[in-house]
């Protein structure tokens, strides 16, 4: 069998050889109706493949292989100006050596000039054009792709597999059915983020008997030239292209000519421009089922405990070709890349808060530890739960798990959070709720809209602090402002409702600002109260521990919870200063006389000094401490 570099010799030589025969006028004869004829057949020319694929007439064709010869064999130059005076390609040279009619060959809708096959040059006045030919074109004819380097790394060929039924079976049929009324299909697939679009696409394509060559993301936009020629290379090899983040630019420059059949799935960008020459199809692709993940996962990560498979099952960045495409065998690098990729979008409205704490670091009552840990394992289950189709039907209202933690300022909302998050093993977003709040009509319903868009597609939980601050309560007041607000928490309720699927969590210190109609929404609300002697004791030793404290300094604590009344926040707040404090006095370890400041200027900060006698046991303790030291 022939190697490319032969059937490029081949090729290139009947080219020549028909384009000299041409340029003397020698039109007859055996041996140039063979070259003729090769040149014509697409299963023997990569010549005629290309045209064919591109869409070139007949004169189109004669121009460009004279063009192709030319550039190969610049002796050419002696018998193109024997037969016109000048030594370059033109238009009327061409007309006549091939003896065609008097019309224009290349125009602006001529493929040569929609492909940038070829490009016309100024001559000056009264010279006819002469062209330059793409480098991409003798490419192809040599077996090579015909693309930059840069472009190239960007594209991928994936081989999809056929199936009798399914989605990709139905997608198949939708596209061959209108594939022979308009000269291109773009096919927009929507779900999930977890839905593997590449799949569908591929398997589609596979039913239609050709590839499907994958445009990666990337930052940067791709300028109109860098589209084109992507578009010109996938038509070339008459294969599918599909766009993994396109915008709606992508398509547009290239609605003619461009690749015949298309597929984008980006939830974020904007309609593709729509043409009378391009049918659009859009397909509700469905994620695939935890089970069929955790099948997966078990068959690449065969070590994996089965809870860590469920879990990392129901992490919204995973999907079938990253756990194929997994370079590690550790399960929890594979969990980490999906939630990063996930993710992305939403760094734009929140922050990520850690969540590497559990609930041996909250301190609380019994029942509202119960409610806690029921709620993790809500939060763990909500996925699974609405990928049942007569759940996900009955509950349409309720896909959102919405969470209410309220109470003072400093009482462990935050950190419930944190633990909510870090035990159900999902990652944990706090809302800027300032970015989501503008002055300017009909930008905080934006903002809302995008951000809860952006945490579905994560699977991350949202946490909203000062929630009163975007769902206060309407009045009847009839100004600007107010008007505002009230559609503001209108289009809050509404989103909840309908557009968010997965965990909120609401913080408050002031719930009675709260909507009425949005606390009914919720599901569940969590009163948070200001720690008890006992629970404030706990409080103290667990601020304490990170400094490695001394026996005393643990039993200062049992002292301390009794006498202050403060909030878990400002423990942490008078520890943090007493260490601060004892170190700018070049000790390194916390004192019992450093906390004894550090807590008193606390209390008298915030009018909280204890009452006399407990007062007296705190100085009663120090006092006993520093003589036990002095002696």
């Amino acid at each position: 069998m022939r190697n490319f570099a032969e059937l490029y010799a081949i090729e290139i030589d009947a080219i020549v050889k028909l384009t000299e025969a041409s340029l003397t006028g020698n039109h007859e004869g055996e041996q140039l109706e063979a070259l003729r004829a090769r040149l014509a057949d697409p299963e023997s020319s990569r010549f005629a493949k290309l045209t064919r694929m591109l869409g070139l007439k007949r004169p189109e064709c004669d121009l460009l292989l004279c063009l192709i010869a030319h550039h190969v064999q610049p002796h050419l130059d002696t018998a193109i100006r024997k037969r016109s005076t000048l030594p370059y390609v033109h238009e009327a040279l061409v007309r006549e050596i091939f003896r065609q009619d008097r019309m224009p060959i290349y125009t602006s809708d001529s493929a040569l000039n929609l492909w940038q096959l070829v490009r016309a040059r100024d001559m000056g006045p009264g010279a006819p054009m002469a062209f330059d030919i793409d480098l991409a074109v003798i490419e192809w004819l040599a077996g090579k792709p015909g693309l930059e380097p840069a472009l190239q790394q960007l594209l991928t060929r994936v081989e999809g597999q056929a199936a009798d039924d399914g989605i990709a079976c139905d997608l198949a049929q939708a596209i061959r059915a209108e594939g022979s009324k308009v000269h291109g299909i773009i096919c927009e697939l929507t779900g999930s983020s977890e839905t593997d679009f590449t799949e569908v696409a591929a398997g589609a394509a596979s039913m239609l008997n050709t590839s499907l060559w994958v445009v990666q993301a990337r930052e940067e936009p791709f300028d109109p030239d860098q589209v084109l020629r992507i578009h010109r290379f996938v038509t070339v090899q008459n294969a599918a292209l599909y766009w993994q983040a396109p915008e709606s630019r992508h398509l547009e420059p290239c609605i003619s000519p461009s690749a015949r059949l298309q597929f984008i799935a980006n939830a974020e960008s904007q309609p593709a421009r729509t043409s009378a020459t391009h049918r659009y199809l859009s397909f509700e692709v469905p994620a695939p089922r935890r089970n069929t993940l955790r099948k997966r996962l078990r068959a690449h990560f065969p070590d994996a405990p089965e809870d860590k498979l469920r879990r990392v099952a129901a992490i919204r960045g995973v999907d079938a070709r990253l756990i194929e495409t997994a370079q590690s065998s550790d399960i929890d690098a594979l969990a980490r890349h999906a939630l990063t990729r996930s993710t992305r979008a939403l760094h734009a409205w929140a922050m990520p808060l850690s969540t590497d704490v559990g609930f041996d670091d909250l301190v609380l009552d019994p029942p509202m530890r119960e409610q806690l840990e029921d709620l993790v394992a809500q939060i763990r289950i909500q996925h699974e739960l609405m990928d049942r189709p007569e759940v996900a039907r009955v509950y349409v209202q309720e896909r959102a798990l919405s969470i209410l933690l309220q109470g003072p300022p400093g009482t462990g909302k935050t950190l419930s959070a944190r633990v909510l998050a870090g035990e159900a093993g999902l990652p944990l977003f706090r809302v800027d709720v300032a970015s989501l709040v503008s002055k300017w009509r009909g930008e905080t319903n934006k903002n809302l809209r995008e951000m809860f868009r952006a945490a579905t597609r994560s699977g991350a939980i949202l946490f909203v602090d000062e929630f009163d601050a975007v769902a206060s309560k309407r009045t009847e007041t009839r100004n600007e402002v107010a008007r505002a607000d009230n559609q503001n928490t209108a289009y809050f309720l509404q989103l909840i409702e309908n557009a968010y699927e997965g965990t909120v969590v609401f913080a408050t210190n002031r719930p009675k600002e709260i909507d009425e109609a949005m606390l009914r929404r919720i599901r569940h609300t969590l009163d948070f109260q200001p720690p008890g002697e006992s629970e404030r004791t706990k409080l103290w030793r667990l601020a304490l521990a990170p400094f490695e404290p001394a026996e005393d300094l643990l039993a200062f604590s049992e002292v301390l919870g009794p006498a202050f009344s403060f909030s878990g926040a400002r423990i942490k707040a008078v520890v943090l200063n007493a260490y601060a404090q004892g170190a700018a006095s070049g000790d390194d370890a916390l004192t019992i006389d450093g906390l004894r400041r550090a807590t008193l200027a606390e209390a008298r900060q915030n009018g909280r000094l204890p009452g006399k006698r407990e007062l007296s046991r705190v100085l009663s303790y120090c006092n006993s401490e520093i003589r036990a030291v002095q002696s």
